[in-house]
């Protein structure tokens, strides 16, 4: 029968008061087999903090069972690499959140660019703007997102109280970058000179 949580209480039943084991040598046998302090917890009835406070006395070692903690990885299963949230027609590299984040705006600052508008970049990245574009006298902050469509091809993507900016450059892989609400062209109103 395989350790887990859920069957280790049943092992003393049936057993004879000497052969009976303790909560401290279930303790252990869980933390042996790679058991959490939560799931310890959970198979025997007690508090987390009652298990740890056991396992500082003791010298216990329980494996972190926080969300994202390195958890042993078992090389007999085959990991399969998360799909990338952007297809650029490169090499497969997966991107972490904030490199596909400045992808996305280098996409949209080349669109802005081909469409005539004077792209600028933030230094410092907390002050609500990706993006400020300047052409023809007009002056627009844009907040890049990357977008999916859903079944019924609605665009779908993440709007927060905290933007601020003017315009949203909605990016979805394989698509032109769509504008909420649209950009006019840079070029309008621009002397021939100029363009």
């Amino acid at each position: 029968m395989p350790l887990d949580t859920q069957n280790v209480k049943r092992l003393n039943v049936g057993l004879s008061s000497e052969m009976k084991m303790t909560d401290l040598e279930y303790l252990k046998l869980l933390a042996s087999s790679g058991k959490s302090m939560a799931e310890a917890s959970r198979g025997l009835g007690i508090s987390r903090e009652r298990v740890r406070q056991i396992a500082d006395r003791d010298g216990i070692k329980f494996r972190d069972g926080r969300i994202g903690a390195k958890r042993p990885i078992n090389p007999s299963v085959p990991r399969k690499p998360p799909n990338p949230r952007i297809q650029t027609g490169g090499p497969h590299v997966l991107l972490t959140p904030s490199m596909a984040g400045k992808v996305l705006e280098m996409i949209v600052v080349a669109d802005l660019l081909a469409r005539g508008w004077q792209v600028f970049l933030p230094i410092f990245s907390n002050r609500g703007h990706d993006l400020v574009a300047y052409a023809a006298g007009n002056l627009i902050t844009v907040e890049v997102r990357s977008a999916h469509r859903n079944d019924v091809g609605r665009l779908c993507y993440t709007k927060r109280p905290s933007d601020k900016s003017m315009h949203y450059a909605l990016v979805v892989s394989g698509e032109v970058v769509h504008y909420e609400p649209e950009i006019a062209s840079g070029w309008h109103g621009m002397p021939d000179e100029q363009r």
